[in-house]
């Protein structure tokens, strides 16, 4: 009876890891707006390799990238985008970025000022992002 009861169990967990996993939240990321000033962000979608389609018409949608994301697709955004590069990360989108059509938009925060040494290099975690093969 036990064995049956655990087996059971163990394909339910086995089951459960087939399903669809929803895209996770973040709240109360803070960024800079386009006058420096620090603002925050009460809740965010994180980006992830699998999340490719940004946004919903007519709406805005606040994006955020932590730590190393490749995306090997092509992103498409619809609506108002807002991404949050956290300090540190390293987004790559490997076939590149497209705004859809007119009325749409992209707009990219950072978390803090870029400093520019004396040979031009950063000198703080600013995140990065890199868009390649964009052909469109």
């Amino acid at each position: 009876m036990k064995k049956q009861l655990l087996s059971i169990l163990l394909i339910a967990c086995l089951l459960m890891g087939l399903l669809p996993t929803a895209a996770l939240a973040a709240g109360n990321v803070p960024y800079l707006d386009e006058n420096g000033t620090e603002q925050i962000c009460a809740n965010a979608t994180e980006v992830t390799k699998d999340i490719i389609d940004w946004g919903t018409k007519g709406t805005t949608t606040w994006y955020v990238a932590r730590g190393e994301v490749t995306i090997d697709s092509r992103v498409i955004v619809t609506g108002d985008v807002r991404l949050i590069l956290a300090d540190g990360c390293a987004l790559t989108v490997n076939n590149g970025i497209k705004v859809q059509d007119n009325g749409n938009s992209l707009t990219i925060y950072g978390q803090t000022q870029p400093v520019l040494d004396a040979d031009g290099k950063v000198t703080n975690n600013v995140g990065t992002l890199t868009a390649r093969n964009n052909t469109e």
